[in-house]
């Protein structure tokens, strides 16, 4: 296919979007988030008096390779708030960037990915993410970018190494795992290829072993998170339990919520795991923004940017089929509300109200999987050795 060059529109758009981009960061660099006050400030203040051995401490409940970064960001002569938000809308910088390529990649169509560079520096829920908020959701995001990009170019050990780098950082890339599932049965990826995570998991938490922090905290960290906030099964996401009540059998409901869970993604992987498919970069993409909305709708304890994931793939998703812009719009939308309801205690739709917004965008998600999965054109034709008389 006879791809376009690079026009002086492009690079125009390019350059206006990124300083427009810094000008808005620049407009809420000084805010100060109550997650800023609660843990990344104190987090810093131990790094600050301790240097590198502070990861021997216990007091981080992330992963190191998350810790290194803020240490990094300690030694440089900088406001530790600036660097950190400086850091993190690097991150979007560099999201947009592998953005672009995965759209330019599938499409050659250089004016859809330039859009959707500038789709990804003006997101209003990158921006108040990162460089507001001071939250760190695009830096495992970046990573798997990465690895839907070496997807694209079919080179799934690359790809799988830029997933288990994500999985080092954060635990909510595991909520892809029924897409990889789905990729290794229709032979996309080979399944030694998964040792990626654990190997880079343990790679990553090496340094923080050296500082003097006990293995077994360090390999349990992902489950000590899932244990540390008990106090409601709905943290501002608008999920099923805004439905069911967040207050009533807490306890009793987590557990529940977890099983549930896995059995949504079961049901899942029989019924799409049963059929031969061809797997295209625009199924990858639609099969991410769907389980990254099933797993935290299902699951208790959700906080609101916990959709992140799945925006990012439903935009992406969206740049290839236009006429479905409605799921990452909608779905962008009560997650921003919920953003308002933590960050400025504001709301415009009471927030037991948003889940039939999250699951209506979920359904239709699901409908679009389903329509792909039963066309008999995405079906790999399966052949058979015929027998004949002897």
């Amino acid at each position: 296919m006879k791809t376009r060059k690079w026009e002086l529109s492009d690079i125009l758009l390019i350059a206006a979007v990124t300083v427009l981009s810094l000008l808005i960061r620049f407009q809420v660099k000084h805010v100060v988030s109550g997650d800023w006050t609660t843990w990344w400030e104190l987090w810093f203040a131990e790094l600050y008096e301790g240097g590198f051995k502070a990861l021997a401490g216990n007091w981080y409940d992330y992963t190191p390779p998350f810790v290194y970064l803020l240490w990094l960001i300690t030694i440089l002569p900088i406001n530790c708030m600036t660097g950190f938000k400086l850091m993190m809308s690097g991150f979007d910088f560099m999201a947009a960037v592998v953005a672009y390529l995965i759209i330019y990649e599938i499409t050659k169509n250089r004016t859809k990915a330039v859009i959707t560079y500038a789709i990804f520096m003006l997101s209003p829920i990158f921006i108040v993410n990162s460089a507001l908020w001071a939250q760190c959701d695009m830096l495992p995001m970046f990573w798997v970018l990465l690895c839907i990009y070496f997807f694209v170019k079919e080179r799934p050990s690359v790809a799988m190494f830029f997933f288990g780098v994500a999985f080092a950082f954060k635990l909510q890339p595991l909520w892809l795992a029924p897409m990889l599932v789905i990729l290794w049965v229709n032979k996309k990826v080979d399944l030694k290829h998964f040792l990626w995570l654990p190997v880079c998991y343990f790679i990553g938490i090496i340094p923080a072993w050296i500082a003097g922090r006990p293995l077994g905290e360090l390999l349990t960290i992902y489950i000590s998170q899932t244990e540390a906030e008990s106090w409601s099964l709905a943290l501002k996401y608008s999920n099923l339990y805004y439905l069911i009540g967040e207050k009533g059998f807490i306890d009793q409901y987590h557990s529940a919520g977890v099983w549930l869970s896995l059995g949504v993604f079961m049901i899942v992987l029989y019924y799409i795991g049963r059929k031969k498919l061809k797997i295209t970069p625009e199924f990858i993409l639609l099969l991410g923004g769907f389980v990254g909305l099933l797993a935290p709708f299902f699951l208790p304890q959700m906080h609101e940017r916990y959709s992140f994931f799945a925006e990012v793939f439903l935009i992406l998703y969206v740049l290839l089929k236009p006429k479905k812009f409605y799921l990452p719009v909608c779905q962008s939308l009560t997650s921003f509300m919920g953003y308002s309801i933590f960050l400025a205690q504001d709301w415009t739709l009471p927030i037991q109200y948003m889940p039939f917004i999250t699951l209506t965008v979920l359904f239709l998600t699901g409908y679009e999987v389903y329509k792909y999965v039963n066309d008999p054109a995405n079906q790999e034709v399966e052949k058979s050795l015929e027998v004949g008389s002897c």
